[in-house]
């Protein structure tokens, strides 16, 4: 929340997890949790690549969660955003490279000199 459109929008989180006791008690006293902008459903975890390839079909399964939302982004939990992204990404269609792909040299990455909107 420190960089993603702050100021723009108000940020819901949802996440997919086996741990939903263990999410909970992580997230006590974490203001978007205490302020009930994070959702927690459980998603039985079945390991690498499944996990991934189902992806789609989980948040199918689960579009009521975020029934309202204006944008929904998924990302990755251990995703690290670097520099402000602002109201530039909210558009009909966003995309992201993802530096620590093969294909990317790292210089992709918001905050070594590229614009915000091309995280």
């Amino acid at each position: 929340e420190k960089y993603l459109l702050r100021g723009v929008a108000e940020l819901h989180h949802f996440v997919f997890t086996d741990r939903v006791q263990q999410i909970e008690e992580d997230l006590r006293g974490i203001g978007a949790w205490e302020q009930g902008r994070v959702h927690i459903t459980y998603r039985e975890h079945d390991g690498w690549p499944s996990a991934s390839m189902k992806r789609a079909h989980t948040y199918h399964d689960n579009k009521h969660v975020w029934a309202g939302m204006d944008y929904v982004f998924a990302v990755d939990v251990d995703t690290l955003c670097v520099s402000y992204i602002g109201s530039e990404v909210l558009a009909d269609t966003v995309g992201t490279l993802h530096a620590d792909n093969a294909y990317y040299d790292g210089s992709e990455v918001a905050g070594r000199g590229v614009a915000s909107h091309r995280v």
